[in-house]
């Protein structure tokens, strides 16, 4: 059975996301139409052949192509290639080679950061825009607010997020995180860990080899409680989910000692 023939509206959807038109308002800035026009062509609506013109140009894609595919003229589509056309970024990603979960990560991440950087813009053009409206020139003191809001960066949390991604999706299978506590905590009361992160206490933690492969322990300076992660097929995997409980922890102050003997069961 064939595959059905592609639409106008699935080539849109898919080519204005690939260079980076996530959203139906940038891409009718872009192209200079009422955003409307746009949400109508992504459900069907037949574009006029102006304006197939001006997605030709922005897209740099040839306009017979569109032609045929909006219904203007007669041509069998599926003989004719639609691959969407990818941005640097997303060719970079699709040839990394570093597995398809990896890839799936990155592309979210880059997604996250150009829907920042489209924000960003967004808040600078208002900033001009309105300083030329005051002022008549651009005059950085009526866009200060705008420029601060510009400033503002979630990269951090872009970057920690794929991060984390990465490590969860190469350990969910291997780690083993297992908490001792010398009490059992009364009713009512937090127990010993709780206490420990929320003064964001000092922990040591240590990496040691064992009969059954590698392991990893985290202790108080009070010994009150102990992490123990294992078991973990190198030091490697071991040190890697270390990290991983560190990074869902960051209210403790952790430092890491030279290699040990296995702590006695």
């Amino acid at each position: 059975m064939s595959e059905p023939a592609p639409t106008f509206a699935d080539w849109l959807f898919n080519t204005g996301r690939a260079l980076g038109y996530t959203t139906n308002s940038a891409l009718a800035r872009a192209l200079g139409v009422p955003q409307p026009t746009v949400s109508r062509w992504k459900t069907g609506s037949k574009p006029s052949v102006e304006h197939l013109v001006k997605i030709s140009e922005l897209f740099g894609v040839e306009l017979k192509l569109l032609l045929v595919l909006a219904g203007y003229m007669k041509g069998d589509v599926r003989d004719i290639p639609l691959e969407a056309p990818t941005s640097k970024a997303e060719r970079l990603i699709a040839e990394s080679e570093v597995g398809e979960a990896a890839e799936a990560l990155l592309s979210s991440f880059w997604g996250r950061r150009q829907d920042e950087e489209l924000k960003r813009l967004e808040k600078l053009v208002a900033g001009i825009q309105e300083s030329v409206r005051l002022t008549g020139s651009y005059d950085l003191r009526s866009m200060e607010k705008s420029l601060d809001d510009a400033l503002q960066t979630e990269l951090p949390q872009h970057v920690h997020h794929l991060v984390r991604g990465l490590t969860r999706r190469k350990l969910a299978y291997q780690a083993r995180w297992v908490l001792y506590s010398k009490e059992l905590p009364k009713d009512g009361e937090p127990d010993a860990f709780a206490e420990s992160e929320e003064a964001h206490a000092s922990l040591t933690a240590r990496v040691y080899e064992t009969p059954n492969g590698w392991g990893f322990e985290v202790v108080p300076g009070n010994g009150a409680w102990a992490l123990v992660g294992s078991p973990f097929d190198s030091r490697t995997a071991a040190e890697e989910s270390l990290a991983l409980w560190a990074m869902d922890h960051p209210n403790f102050d952790l430092k890491l000692k030279e290699d040990e003997d296995a702590p006695e069961a």
